[in-house]
């Protein structure tokens, strides 16, 4: 049944073969109605008529799917909504009177009476659905359809034929293949030869029943032993394997927890060494920047110092210079300043014009002198200053 549902019918729907989804619907029916799920039974197999009117309102589907449905009705006593559905099916088969279909419709018309408690009309019917079932070895059918009979002619008290159609459904063995089916017409068998006063065939059926009742016991009393056993071993392999679980698990924690050490030695050693690469060469710019800091520095104090001599040396010769200009112009310039006043007072008095006037061409050459004199001293302050600015402007550059 779970794979009708969960394959079966989606995968028709899928593709929407209508005709076999409805045989499925009413399959799933037919399984429902047995495990005693009348209404949802009857859900499907109002689902499987529905699409088998619309999409193959005359085929052997829609003729089983309406006696599904009346057999639905029949097991919970509900003959008036069974027949309206056998009607239907009747309409269906009636142009087929050969066909083996006719079996499964007698029977179903069987239980209908059954339900409303005619057995003397369903008897007909079952004599009838017996000729179709054997004629197409329906023989399942046929035992079922001699059940039937069974019940019917011991209600009505005619146990001789009752025993005969019981005698006949063990010779045929198709019900009896279960053991607990064959238990059961045992005791049937027990009850009906007592009931007649067949004691000793009474006993020798009580005696079959005795025997495979106490077989069937035992084999359930093993089965439940073994059920048990196996429930124990399940259970103890169960626990086996949640233990084995539980020591892969703490394993499996523990590799992990390593290698989560691992990725994090990993991760924290990389992040030393980033962090002592980082420093070395932090530092070494540091101590680079330094060494060029002082080595500036020290090139600006050297340049300093130079400058300082520099600057003392020119003002030494600067001071020489004005020392030996000043000598030169407070002695000699002063001694030829008063030469040329006394040349001059003694071309005055002893000098003929004509001579005066050669001697004034001497005398002003010596007054020449004098202003050229002047001139050094200045040259000489100008010529320092400009060799001062020089070297200065040299060591900047």
């Amino acid at each position: 049944m779970k794979i009708l549902v969960e394959k079966s019918i989606p995968q028709i729907e899928k593709y929407k073969n209508h005709k076999t989804l409805g045989q499925f619907y009413s399959q799933l029916g037919i399984i429902l109605t047995y495990n005693a799920e009348f209404a949802k039974a009857f859900e499907y197999n109002t689902k499987a008529i529905k699409i088998l009117e619309k999409n193959a309102p005359h085929s052997p589907e829609l003729f089983f799917a309406y006696l599904n449905t009346a057999s639905n009705f029949c097991y919970q006593a509900k003959g008036d909504e069974a027949k309206k559905y056998l009607d239907k099916a009747e309409k269906l088969i009636q142009p087929y009177p050969e066909s083996s279909s006719n079996a499964s419709f007698y029977y179903g018309k069987t239980l209908y009476f059954i339900t409303k408690q005619k057995n003397e009309e369903a008897l007909p019917m079952i004599e009838k659905g017996l000729v179709y079932a054997k004629r197409s070895n329906q023989n399942l059918l046929t035992q079922m359809f001699y059940l039937n009979k069974y019940d019917i002619l011991r209600k009505q008290n005619k146990l001789n034929e009752a025993k005969n159609v019981l005698e006949n459904i063990l010779s045929e063995k198709t019900l009896i293949i279960d053991a607990n089916n064959r238990k059961a017409f045992y005791n049937q068998l027990s009850s009906l030869n007592e009931q007649m006063g067949n004691l000793k065939e009474a006993l020798i059926w009580e005696k079959k029943y005795s025997k495979l009742n106490d077989s069937l016991n035992f084999e359930n009393v093993k089965l439940e032993l073994n059920t048990l056993e196996t429930k124990f071993r399940t259970a103890e392999k169960q626990k086996e394997i949640a233990n084995l679980n539980t020591e892969k698990a703490q394993k499996e924690l523990e590799i992990n927890k390593k290698n989560q050490y691992l990725w994090l030695l990993v991760f924290a050693s990389l992040f030393l060494i980033i962090l002592i690469i980082s420093i070395y060469f932090y530092t070494k710019k540091l101590a680079k920047e330094k060494e060029i800091n002082h080595s500036q520095k020290l090139k600006e104090i050297a340049q300093q110092e130079e400058l300082k001599i520099t600057k003392a040396i020119l003002e030494g010769e600067e001071k020489e210079r004005e020392r030996v200009g000043k000598d030169l112009h407070d002695g000699l310039g002063g001694m030829l300043a008063g030469v040329k006043i006394n040349f001059s007072a003694w071309a005055s008095q002893n000098l003929e014009l004509e001579k005066k006037q050669n001697f004034n061409g001497i005398l002003n050459q010596l007054d020449h002198s004098v202003s050229e004199l002047r001139n050094i001293k200045k040259s000489d302050a100008r010529i320092s200053f400009k060799i001062w600015f020089r070297n200065c402007f040299k060591r900047f550059v």
